[in-house]
């Protein structure tokens, strides 16, 4: 018996008790090829990192079984015809990644209450800059006929 590590998405579109559902028929189609379960993990829903199948979000599971590598190729093939899995993955492993946690990672990170407020001060500021630079393009602003009559004036000054 080899250990595997099977990676799944199953689309968002489906409510709770549908993904727990979805989620007994994977282990039975495991169970049904001759596989032994041994750790399931529900990782969470999930923004995917480019549609799949005109999904944007997912749940993922991760499963570690024991099946032998004759049966793996049948498993391959049910796991395809499962309409409700839009994409998995299926790798050997080794017993000790079992042990290891999956970290969960956070939806947004937190900032500091000071992070915040130098963030704002900086906005403020390059927002004040950005003011002062317009209004002193405003200033300058002059329309042609002031510019033809200050050329003019200038070339008759200096004759």
């Amino acid at each position: 018996m080899q250990l595997y590590d099977l990676l799944y998405i199953i689309s968002n579109q489906f409510t709770d008790p549908e993904i727990f559902s979805i989620k007994e028929q994977i282990e039975a189609i495991l169970q049904k090829n001759n596989g032994k379960i041994i750790k399931t993990i529900e990782i969470g829903r999930r923004k995917l990192s480019y549609p799949i199948k005109q999904n944007r979000y997912g749940v993922y599971f991760r499963v570690f079984f024991n099946l032998e590598p004759i049966n793996s190729k049948k498993l391959n093939r049910d796991l395809k015809l499962n309409l409700n899995i839009i994409r998995y993955q299926i790798i050997k492993t080794k017993s000790f990644f079992i042990e290891k946690p999956v970290v969960q990672m956070p939806l947004e990170t937190e900032i500091s209450k000071e992070e915040r407020e130098e963030r704002e001060k900086k906005i403020k500021k390059e927002e004040h800059a950005h003011e002062e630079y317009t209004h002193k393009i405003e200033k300058k602003k002059i329309t042609l006929k002031e510019l033809d009559e200050e050329k003019l004036d200038k070339i008759l000054s200096q004759d």
